[in-house]
């Protein structure tokens, strides 16, 4: 890839995704270029894994933990959701919404760390190019 063509997808990026001074392969910027221009393919996905159940001790004794997580696209262009419910035996559940911070290399580590999941099927041709 020509470097004007570099910088001009970097500042197209950037009006979505903050680039930084993060230094990013040709394969991640085409990544980021992908997901920001088709945004729109991503926008209603969501996925609920199973809970993850735990078992763990403290100073009181053993305890359990239930958390479950949903993972989602804003309608709005361009946001990752990540939406929790943690119960826990002896007291009241805590419910929360964390969005994952649009920089590049947020955006990029996220998506590797979720590549896999079955929300992503149907954009596997762009997911495939950072996972």
């Amino acid at each position: 890839m020509p470097v004007d063509d570099r910088e001009g997808l970097k500042r197209e990026i950037d009006r979505y995704i903050a680039i930084e001074r993060a230094r990013l392969i040709n394969n991640e910027l085409e990544f980021l270029h992908q997901f920001i221009t088709q945004y729109h393919r991503f926008r209603d996905l969501r996925e609920t894994p199973p809970r993850k159940e735990e078992r763990l001790y403290s100073s009181d004794g053993w305890y359990r933990k239930i958390s479950a997580w949903t993972y989602h696209f804003d309608p709005r262009p361009v946001a990752i959701y990540e939406d929790f419910d943690i119960w826990y035996d002896d007291g009241p559940p805590e419910v929360g919404r964390h969005e994952v911070e649009m920089t590049a290399r947020n955006v990029i580590r996220w998506f590797q760390a979720h590549s896999r999941r079955r929300m992503f099927d149907g954009v596997r041709d762009i997911v495939g190019l950072i996972a």
